[in-house]
């Protein structure tokens, strides 16, 4: 699972760091953490849809601990699993040489139907105004519009799709293998 291959990669490069504070919150929930070179904050999506209980297996709070639960089927210990690998992701990342590219720039030319996993408004009227057909799949029905389609119909429609553009919630709601 492409999850649990990124949390081992992010327990290896958290050595060294320390977690200096954490919220569970909404819209987001985030990860502040410290090491020899300064400090980095990291968040993820908080998904309330996807909150059964409010549980956790966590007893002592540390970069380890919420790592290790990135993978986890509770979504408040994944959620914050991901906050984590997003810190120690932004401590490592050195962007100084990167070439910034706008995700329109990267579609190739031919394509025609583009799924959008996540409702996205900008992206998709960027995309729409391109003149590709933009089918948008999206989990919590309070952000559908007339235009967004249930995240249920991902399985039947992703066949015909020229292009697929995720956010990252599909790691957070545990369907990125899947997608």
């Amino acid at each position: 699972m492409l999850l649990t291959k990124i949390k081992r990669k992010a327990l290896k490069l958290a050595d060294g760091l320390e977690l200096v504070d954490f919220g569970f919150a909404l819209p987001y929930t985030w990860v502040l953490l410290k090491g020899p070179e300064g400090k980095a904050l990291g968040v993820a999506m908080t998904l309330p849809e996807e909150v059964q209980r409010y549980r956790n297996s966590i007893r002592e709070p540390s970069l380890n601990a919420f790592i290790e639960r990135a993978d986890s089927l509770n979504v408040i210990e994944r959620t914050l699993g991901l906050a984590t690998i997003n810190a120690v992701s932004q401590y490592h990342i050195d962007l100084s040489d990167a070439e910034f590219t706008d995700v329109l720039e990267l579609l190739p030319e031919n394509v025609g139907k583009i799924a959008l996993i996540g409702n996205m408004p900008p992206l998709a009227k960027a995309l729409r105004e391109r003149g590709f057909e933009v089918f948008i799949f999206e989990r919590n029905p309070k952000l559908w519009d007339k235009d967004t389609y249930s995240d249920a119909l991902e399985y039947h429609l992703l066949p015909e799709m020229d292009a697929v553009i995720a956010s990252a919630s599909c790691l957070v709601n545990g369907t990125i293998d899947l997608l």
